[in-house]
């Protein structure tokens, strides 16, 4: 879990594989990575402030490294 202060402008997930992200908190949102995103998902936003639990999956159930990127203003 992430305490996330309102500066906060991006959260992003680079992997192979075919990568999802589930993000429960305040803002509540879910992503996949498609064919053209070269395993990608950003999620560009103005988060509220609060405490949020980011998840990061595969699709077929495979298991493969990712980076998780948080950028603030």
């Amino acid at each position: 879990m992430w305490l996330i202060n309102p500066r906060l402008s991006a959260l992003k997930v680079q992997g192979q594989g075919q990568i999802t992200l589930w993000i429960t908190g305040p803002v509540n949102r879910c992503g996949m990575a498609d064919g053209s995103s070269g395993g990608t998902i950003e999620v560009p936003a103005v988060w509220q402030p609060g405490t949020y639990s980011v998840f990061v999956g595969d699709r077929s159930q495979g298991s493969f490294p990712y980076t998780l990127s948080i950028n603030q203003e």
